[in-house]
C-alpha cells in the first residue's frame, strides 16, 4: 500500500446509477494504484457490489428509517478502527451522517462531499439544499462536476469559504473505445433487432421523470416522418419504463424501439449506435454515459444544462439543444442522419475525450483532493 491511512467512499447504496458506477469505477482504480480504498454504503439496493474490486473493503451500514441515529456511531468505529484519513461522501444524505459522525472526533478525517446536481427537479429539493448548505460549509472541500455547477452553487448556498473545486468526469479510453472488425458491431446491431438501413439513436439512463424519455419517443415518430429510417435503443430500468412502453405501443413503433434493460456493459449497446441522445431536463451534470459513447467514437445530442457545453467544448464534437424542445431534438438528428457529418462528429467526439476526460486526469485530481495535495 502506498499508505498507512484508508480512504473511504460513502455512498446512500450501491444502485446502478452515474454517481455509484463513477464512484465504483474510481475506487477500483485507486485501488489497483496501490490506495488502500474502502467504500461504505447505507442501504440496499447492492447490485454494484459484485462489480467491486476484491482488494477493496466494503462496509454496509443498514440504515433504517429516515434518519438513523445510530449509522454516526457506526461510521467512528469504523473509520478509527480502520484508520481512515479521509471520507468522500457522494451526495448530500452520506454527507449529513459523515458530518454528525465526524462532530465529536479531535482527530477527525478530511471530509469531502460531491453532489452530481445541477438544475434541481423541485421546489422542495432546492429547499433540502438550503438545510444541507450549512453542513457543506463545515466541510473541508466540495467537488464540483462542472464549472456550471460550481458557480451556481457556490453563490446560491454560500460556499465561498469552503475548498471548491471541480473534477470533470473521465473515462478509461482503452477500455471505451470504437469497436473493430473483429468484434463485428455489425452481428451487435443485428441482435439487437436494428435493421441494415436504420440509423440507430440511443439513450443509456435510468427511466425517471427528469430523463425525458418521452421526448425520444416524440422524436423519432417526427424523424420517421420525414422519411429517415431510425431505430432507437433504450439501456435502462426505472419508474418509467412501463409509461414509456405503452407510449411506444399507442404510437405503433413497437418495431422501432428496443428496450434493452439494465446492462452490465453497456459496450455493446453502445457501439450499435450511431447517435447517443441524453435528453434530461434536470439534475445531469457531466455524463458518464455521454463520455461513454463520444469515447467509444459515436456522434452525440446533449442538453444544455449542466456541463454539456464544457464536455463538448468548441469545433463539431457534438450538439447541445434546449432541454424539452423536440424541434431542436428533431433537427440535430436530421442534420447527424448525414454520414460524412456523423462520422465528423464521431471522430471529434472521441478526440476531445482522449484529450480532455481521460480516467487518468479524473483519478489524479481524486488523489490531491483526498491527500490534501495539489496537482
Amino acid at each position: 500500500m502506498i499508505s498507512d491511512n484508508g480512504w473511504m467512499f460513502l455512498l446512500n447504496s450501491l444502485t446502478v446509477g452515474g454517481s455509484e458506477k463513477k464512484t465504483v469505477n474510481i475506487s477500483n482504480y485507486l485501488v489497483s494504484k496501490g490506495y488502500e480504498i474502502h467504500v461504505g454504503y447505507l442501504s440496499k439496493p447492492e447490485t454494484l457490489l459484485e462489480s467491486i474490486d476484491d482488494d477493496i473493503s466494503t462496509y454496509f451500514i443498514g440504515r433504517k428509517g429516515k434518519f438513523d441515529l445510530s449509522v454516526p456511531q457506526k461510521l467512528r468505529n469504523y473509520w478509527v478502527n480502520n484508520n481512515i484519513s479521509a471520507v468522500w461522501c457522494v451526495n448530500p444524505y452520506p454527507a449529513l451522517y459523515a458530518y454528525f459522525a465526524a462532530r465529536p472526533l479531535t482527530d477527525r478525517p478530511r471530509l469531502i462531499a460531491s453532489t452530481n446536481t445541477t438544475k434541481f427537479r423541485s421546489s422542495y429539493e432546492r429547499l433540502q439544499m438550503l438545510a444541507y448548505a450549512p453542513v457543506f460549509r463545515r466541510f473541508d472541500a466540495l467537488v464540483f462536476g462542472s464549472e456550471l455547477q460550481q458557480r451556481q452553487w457556490v453563490e446560491k448556498f454560500s460556499l465561498s469559504t469552503v475548498d471548491h473545486r471541480v473534477i470533470h468526469n473521465g473515462v478509461d479510453t482503452s477500455v471505451f473505445k470504437p469497436f473493430n472488425s473483429n468484434q463485428s458491431r455489425t452481428g451487435v446491431r443485428e441482435r439487437f433487432g436494428i435493421k441494415a438501413d436504420e440509423i440507430c439513436l440511443g439513450s443509456v439512463a435510468q427511466f425517471r421523470p427528469e430523463k425525458a424519455h418521452t421526448d425520444l419517443i416524440t422524436a423519432l415518430e417526427k424523424v420517421l416522418k420525414q422519411g429517415i429510417s431510425c431505430h432507437l435503443l433504450l439501456v435502462g430500468e426505472g419508474s418509467t419504463k412501463t409509461a414509456i412502453q405503452q407510449l411506444v405501443a399507442t404510437k405503433g413503433l413497437n418495431e422501432r424501439v428496443t428496450f434493452l434493460g439494465t446492462q452490465k456493459d453497456v459496450r455493446e449497446s453502445l457501439a450499435a449506435m450511431d447517435i447517443f441522445i441524453l435528453a434530461s431536463t434536470s439534475v445531469e451534470t457531466f455524463s458518464n454515459a455521454a463520455l461513454e459513447a463520444m469515447a467509444m467514437g459515436t456522434a452525440v445530442i446533449l442538453t444544455r444544462i449542466g456541463g454539456a457545453a464544457e464536455m463538448m467544448g468548441e469545433g463539431d464534437n457534438g450538439i447541445l439543444y434546449e432541454p424539452g424542445n423536440v424541434e431542436e431534438l428533431v433537427s440535430a438528428i436530421c442534420r447527424l442522419s448525414d454520414t460524412p457529418i456523423r462520422d465528423r462528429y464521431a471522430r471529434n467526439a472521441r478526440t476531445r475525450v482522449c484529450d480532455q476526460f481521460s480516467v487518468e486526469r479524473m483519478a489524479n485530481a481524486y488523489i490531491a483532493t483526498l491527500a490534501n495535495t495539489s496537482l
